[in-house]
């Protein structure tokens, strides 16, 4: 079971590689909109 959870999180882990800058813009979003909802409440 362990060594199927690695294998799993490795290949998310390359498939996450081969779209970082998709990755990044979903991190930045969240980020923004962290910062954001407090200011707009």
């Amino acid at each position: 079971m362990v060594a199927f959870d690695l294998e799993w999180f490795g290949f998310w882990l390359s498939w996450l590689l081969s779209r970082m800058h998709f990755a990044i813009v979903i991190v930045l979003v969240i980020f923004v909109y962290l910062l954001i909802v407090p200011v707009l409440q």
